[in-house]
């Protein structure tokens, strides 16, 4: 029994959707179908034909009936067709009495005979079927192809699709068969099968071609002696168009231009065997492309004349990008300086016109002397014609480095690329006539290269065509010549590219995305019109930073370079004076005797070229002294600041390294410092390229004669209140001695500690005087009661305080506010916004000064650009400011309802000493705005705003929020709610894992409140085991306590403002256990036993400071684990019964809460019995 399958016709299985008609069948009467697939199948009579499942009725080709309870049909007419219909499907089955004769036709003549081991080629075969259909069904058509080859009634090959013409190399001689077959619609395979002879010879055979470029290697691997399936060795001798003779070994790289004579000789069982070829080798652009992968072509194309450029001419090399990650390199070393700004790096178009996809490609330089210091331009397809509103097909450039991309955005709207307006992926290069005829390309308008150059100077990236300006804020720009497409270095990007070291680099070359072709024009700055003496490159050669200029002193070790180039081999090193000669074998070498010097490096090239490469240099008799000049005349005050000078250092051998110390301290030249010793040593050592040092000492007197005043004095009072006068200690430096004072009030001697400001001013000025000096005190003097953010303040101008914020408009001439009060630098928030209406002034500056003057300042600039930038100390970081429009709603107060503002906001925490963005660092601070070395600030800090470059005769912000406080109606409605803010020098505000030891010292910690002067701080200490180290203490009188417990020590700190508003905060230290618990076995454990036997576990023990379980494993010799007991603190011993042999791993494991582990492990060997 046997059921025939649907047969493929024209292209696929013949299935016809029939719709609601009427269906012809042979034999039978017309039928409606709906919605059904008509399957037509074909049999031979007397086949039997499986009824499938489903069916709905059958139809033999009379017209009767098969029944349904039917589970196959003999296939007894051979007339017409059976008919069956199922659910989904009509069958339409043709029976016929035998086969018809189909049509075979071969496309080609076989071949009479061949040589074994040579390659011949056969016809293609199309077979069409003989069956021809009346009844409007479609026709079988054409069989699948394939063939045989056998040898002496043996199959050895087969053919899977004979369809096309294909090759066979036949293994050894003899008769040999060669069958097309098929399989046709019933079934059955059929042959027509052909008979040819093959002759054993012995020849020598190879794939050299008969065509390469200088520098192209050729392999001799493939060429070989043969004779009866076996494989010779080849010699291989050579003549070079010069006329010598050369006998390469495995390879051959092509050194000149001409023609070339190849013989290939074999010994084939006591016969010589040879084969002569002729190559040629040629010239050209293709020679310095290598490492190609995914690519075809390379010959030299001139059809994209209308393409224009740096670095282009009529003619290119034609290269067939065959997959998304084709690429090449440039076969040597490019010397970035040599090619300078306006001679392009590499130049190259694509075409896409034809079929291709290319829409990126990437073009990588990387440093010879360090692979990961690289640089890749980018050329990529536009593909977002909507955001951008430019036609499909420009370019667009970028440039990155590690992880920066970068570009000058021409055109506005698109912020992360140049574009290059005239250079087109999908180009259209014209076609002269007889050129390149296989490619057919149309003619278009003039376009330009896709291209760049590197200024080594500036680390810009430039390139040559239609780059114009579009949109920019700055105004628009046109014109077709070399434009600045990026800087690496520019201070705006988050990290600046360093540079190359030498400027010498690799290039290569990437397909990113898609196929395609792609011409290259230039690259290296080479062009089509490529010389022979263009192969006599010796710039693979590498000598570093090395360029003689440093002498060398006789007998003293002199450093030479030595880098092996990735194009370059066989490398030797010389020095040569005098005619004479000397290999240099390591990384230096002792010159003997003074005078003029060489140093040759020789090697052969990507092109089998020698080549060398020569510096000169000089051997002094004895060492250049290094010579150090320091200025001294500067004499620094105690207490004052000391600039670092940068000293003057000649003469030595090459570059001169020093470093500085002042009283043992290193510092670099510029460093700030304050004086705090009478003597300042500074001591600078120099040490040159070859190693000599010299030494220099200076010592400086600091002027003694100063009075120190030690005065903690307030910014603020309230005016008309009695005001007590801090005391001061007052020290003559020169002698320490303690001085007396007299405290002066607006001019008038104070006679009492205590005195009643008057009520009627702005300000006082206070003056503490001694017989030698005297230090004066500007005393603000403001109202007592706050109802809004203006009695909070202390500025000329007016203020609005709203549910937005606290609106303060500044006079130009005097745009500066200030806070009364102290205020932590812990988490300190600076937050205001700006309507954008009122957005007359370019910079707004915060500054933070402590007790002891140490001040930054944190200055927002730029705020009318895209991008404001944030300065420190006047200084500009990496951090670009974002800003945000938004907009007020509708319901928002009458001077804010519907308009855009921008907000902005400044975050300091003096435990990191840095800005933060959210809970990230953002920009840390190393110095204060003396430049002097930034260790923190001393406690709280008094706060100024100054607003800063104002158009106008005045300038308004909103502040919202500053310290603890809000600046919001909210935040006054009902007096001093806000409580004070913590400060802490010796521990971070929040929650730590320390270690077992750790001390607790809580005597910095302190609290500010920015509308009062008077806060106070208590202390609470709790122990892991609830009792507490101290409680309500005063900071200053708790003491350091060491934290000797494992466990949670929790630190509640409550801090109250003069007005009673409340600040609580919890710090918990977690003091983990960092010591692994104790283990002790109490028995021994027998070291042998036998398979089957049980061996008594001891019992174990464990302790710990905290909670410790323990475990028993035993490791089998297969890698199993068993475990065989676990307890806390205790296991209570055992038994352990072997049951294969090997050495068996007994370990008692003890881990405490915290994952320390201890263990004590036996080894016990079971043997067979």
């Amino acid at each position: 029994m046997k059921k025939k399958t649907a047969i493929a016709l024209s292209f696929a299985a013949c299935l016809i959707s029939a719709g609601a008609g009427m269906i012809a069948f042979s034999g039978n009467a017309d039928v409606t179908v709906a919605d059904k697939t008509v399957r037509y199948e074909y049999a031979l009579l007397g086949d039997v034909y499986e009824i499938e499942t489903g069916l709905v009725s059958a139809k033999k080709p009379d017209g009767t009936a098969i029944p349904a309870s039917e589970k196959s049909v003999t296939l007894d007419w051979a007339q017409g067709s059976y008919t069956f219909e199922y659910k989904k499907k009509i069958v339409d089955l043709k029976v016929y009495e035998s086969a018809p004769k189909d049509a075979i036709s071969l496309f080609g003549d076989v071949p009479d005979g061949g040589v074994a081991g040579v390659a011949a080629e056969f016809p293609a075969c199309g077979v069409k079927s003989g069956i021809v259909r009346t009844d409007g069904a479609p026709e079988v058509g054409e069989y699948t192809t394939g063939a045989v080859f056998s040898l002496n009634g043996e199959d050895v090959y087969t053919v899977k699709n004979a369809g096309e013409a294909f090759t066979y190399t036949p293994a050894i001689g003899g008769i040999w068969q060669i069958s097309y077959t098929y399989t046709d619609v019933f079934g059955v395979t059929r042959y027509d099968s052909h008979v040819f002879s093959v002759e054993d010879k012995k020849i020598v055979l190879t794939d050299l071609a008969k065509r390469y470029n200088i520098g192209e290697k050729i392999v001799f691997s493939e060429s070989y002696g043969y004779y009866r399936g076996e494989k010779y060795a080849v010699s291989v001798s050579l003549t070079t168009p010069s006329g010598k003779t050369e006998r390469p070994n495995g390879s051959y790289v092509f050194g000149e231009a001409g023609k070339y004579v190849v013989e290939l000789s074999a010994e084939i069982q006591g016969e010589t065997v040879k084969k002569q070829i002729e190559i040629t080798a040629e010239t050209g652009l293709a020679s310095f492309v290598a490492d190609k992968s995914g690519l075809t072509g390379g010959t030299r194309f001139t059809n994209h004349s209308n393409v224009k450029g740096a670095g282009v001419s009529e003619e290119g090399i034609l290269f067939d990008m065959t997959s998304s990650d084709a690429g090449f390199s440039y076969n040597g070393v490019i010397d970035l300086k040599r090619l300078g700004k306006n001679k392009p790096v590499i130049s190259f178009t694509t075409n896409n016109s034809h079929g291709g996809t290319l829409s990126c490609v990437e073009v990588t330089l990387t440093d010879v002397y360090d692979a990961k210091n690289s640089v890749t331009v980018r050329f990529a397809k536009n593909g977002d014609t909507t955001e951008t509103n430019m036609s499909y097909d420009n370019t667009l450039v970028r440039a990155s480095f590690g992880s920066v991309s970068t570009a000058f955005n021409n055109y506005y709207p698109l912020k992360t690329d140049a574009v290059a307006w005239d250079t087109h992926f999908d180009t259209l290069w014209q076609s002269p006539a007889n050129t390149n005829s296989d490619k057919n390309y149309e003619a278009a308008k003039t376009l330009y290269a896709m291209n760049f150059s590197f200024d080594v100077k500036t680390n810009a990236i430039y390139s040559y065509g239609n780059f114009s300006r579009i949109g920019r804020p700055e105004g628009d720009e046109s014109g077709v010549k070399w434009w600045k497409i990026a800087e690496l270095s520019s201070s705006s990007l988050p990290v600046q590219f360093g540079g190359f070291t030498t400027g010498e680099v690799y290039l290569s070359l990437k397909a990113v995305s898609g196929k395609g072709d792609i011409v290259l024009d230039s690259i290296g700055g080479r062009e089509t019109n490529v010389a022979e003496e263009d192969y006599e490159d010796a710039s693979s050669i590498l000598f570093g930073l090395f360029d003689g200029s440093i002498p060398a002193v006789k007998g003293k070790e002199y450093p030479l370079p030595r880098y092996n180039g990735k194009y370059i081999s066989d490398v030797s090193y010389y020095t040569e004076t005098n005619g004479e000669r000397t290999r240099i074998t390591g990384n230096s070498f002792v010159p003997e005797k003074a005078g003029e010097y060489r140093l040759i490096c020789e090697g052969t090239n990507a092109f089998g070229k020698k080549v060398s490469r020569e510096i000169a240099f000089s051997c002094e008799e004895t060492q250049i002294p290094i010579e150090i000049a320091y200025d001294d005349s500067e004499q620094p005050e105690i207490g004052g600041v000391y600039t670092v000078e940068e000293p003057s250092v000649t003469g030595g051998h090459g570059k001169i390294g020093y470093t500085i110390s002042v009283n043992g301290t290193t510092y670099n030249a510029g460093d700030r410092i304050i004086t705090t010793e009478e003597k300042i040593e500074i001591k600078i050592t120099a040490t040159d390229e070859l190693g000599f040092t010299a030494e220099k000492i200076i010592v400086i007197e600091a002027d003694t004669d100063v009075l120190l005043f030690d005065v903690n004095f307030p910014r603020t009072a309230v005016a008309g209140t009695e005001f007590t006068f801090p005391k001061a200690t007052v020290t003559y430096y020169k002698t320490g001695e303690i001085m007396p004072y007299e405290i002066w009030l607006d001019g008038v001697k104070v006679s009492a500690e205590k005195v009643t400001l008057p009520g009627d001013k702005k300000q006082a000025i206070a003056e503490y005087r001694t017989e030698l000096g005297s230090k004066t005190f500007t005393l603000i003097l403001k109202n007592t009661e706050i109802k809004s953010g203006k009695d909070a303040l202390i500025f000329d101008g007016e203020a609005v305080t709203t549910d937005e914020g606290t609106a303060l408009t500044l006079d130009a001439s005097n745009a500066a506010v200030a806070l009364p009060y102290r205020i932590s630098p812990n988490g300190l928030n600076f937050d205001f916004f700006v309507l954008e209406e009122k957005s007359n002034f370019n910079a707004v500056t915060l500054t933070l000064t402590d007790k002891n003057g140490t001040s930054l300042s944190f200055t927002i600039t730029d705020i009318r650009a895209v991008s404001p930038k944030l300065l420190i100390n006047g200084e500009e970081t990496s951090v670009s400011v974002t800003k945000r429009r938004q907009t007020f709603s509708s319901t928002a107060s009458a001077a804010y309802a519907g308009k855009d503002y921008y907000a902005f906001s400044i975050v300091y925490d003096d435990w990191y000493k840095a800005t933060l963005n959210g809970t990230a660092i953002q920009s840390y601070v190393k110095k204060d705005l003396r430049g002097v070395s930034f260790a923190g600030f001393d406690g709280g800090v008094y706060a100024d705003i100054a607003v800063e470059e104002i158009s106008g005769s005045s300038a308004e912000f909103v502040l919202t929020r500053i310290g603890n406080q809000l600046f919001y109606s909210s935040g006054f409605a009902y007096g001093d709610v806000m409580g004070p803010m913590l400060y802490s020098k010796d521990f971070r505000l929040g929650n730590a894992n320390v270690e077992k030891g750790y001390t607790l010292d809580v005597s910095s910690l302190a609290a500010y409140d920015v509308l009062n002067a008077s806060s106070s701080v208590s202390v609470t200490l709790t122990k892991p085991d609830g009792t507490k180290a101290y409680e309500n203490c005063e900071p200053m009188k708790a003491p350091k306590y060491m934290l000797s417990d494992i466990g949670v020590y929790a630190l509640k700190i409550v801090a109250r403002d003069g007005n009673g508003a409340a600040t609580t905060l919890t710090c918990r230290f977690a003091v983990e256990d960092d010591s692994a618990p104790e283990i002790s076995v109490s028995g021994k454990i027998a070291e042998a036993a036998k398979c089957g036997e049980t061996i008594a576990l001891p019992s174990a023990s464990a302790s710990d400071e905290s909670g410790v379980t323990i475990r028993v494993y035993v490791f089998r010799p297969d890698g199993t684990i068993d475990i065989i007991g676990e307890g806390k603190t205790t296991y209570a011993g055992g038994g352990y019964r072997f049951v294969r042999s090997g050495a068996h791993r007994i370990v008692y494991l003890a881990e405490d809460e915290y994952g320390n582990v201890s263990t004590i492990a036996y080894l016990v060997n079971a043997e067979e019995k």
